[in-house]
């Protein structure tokens, strides 16, 4: 047979002040890792302000857009007018002026400088003459300028014989 040692001594634990050392230590521990935390945070804020400032003294501030002036009642005629003022309109009329076919009258022009063209309003004895009256506006130009947009006559002008009592009229249009 085998013998056996048996100790029946009861073993010996840490005392109280063990213990008490042990929880001391292990509270200042947890408190220095907590007080790490808050400042390693602290440190982290202060970087990225630092940074903060470093970018704004590198880069120019950068202004916030002026606010848009109201609108005056007047701005639009205020920006027709100029326009107008600044169309090539000149020459059309003084071809338009210069112009002399017998049986074509020139009863109204319109300007329009938004739609960059001068609208002619004439009165003429027949087609044919009218038809001439653009051709000489046109004449020696590489593009036709001048265009017949409407006609309207009555039916003497168109050749018959009756009449409806209204002189026969046509519009033309030229751009700039």
């Amino acid at each position: 047979m085998k013998s056996l040692a048996i100790d029946l001594r009861s073993r010996r634990t840490p005392s109280r002040l063990a213990w008490w050392a042990l929880g001391v230590l292990a509270v200042i521990a947890l408190g220095a890792v907590v007080a790490l935390t808050i400042r390693q945070r602290e440190l982290r804020s202060l970087e990225a302000v630092r940074q903060a400032l470093h970018q704004q003294l590198v880069e120019p501030p950068r202004k916030a857009p002026a606010p848009p002036a109201p609108a005056r009642p007047y701005d639009a005629s205020a920006r027709v007018a100029m326009a107008l003022a600044k169309a090539e309109w000149a020459p059309l009329l003084t071809a338009l002026e210069s112009m002399e076919v017998p049986g074509v009258t020139p009863i109204a022009i319109d300007l329009s400088a938004t739609e960059r063209q001068v609208r002619v309003e004439l009165e003429f004895a027949d087609f044919a003459t009218v038809l001439r009256f653009i051709d000489e506006l046109n004449a020696g130009e590489s593009v036709l300028r001048w265009q017949l947009t409407q006609a309207q006559g009555t039916a003497r002008s168109m050749g018959g014989l009756a009449s409806s009592g209204g002189a026969p009229t046509a519009t033309i249009r030229a751009g700039w």
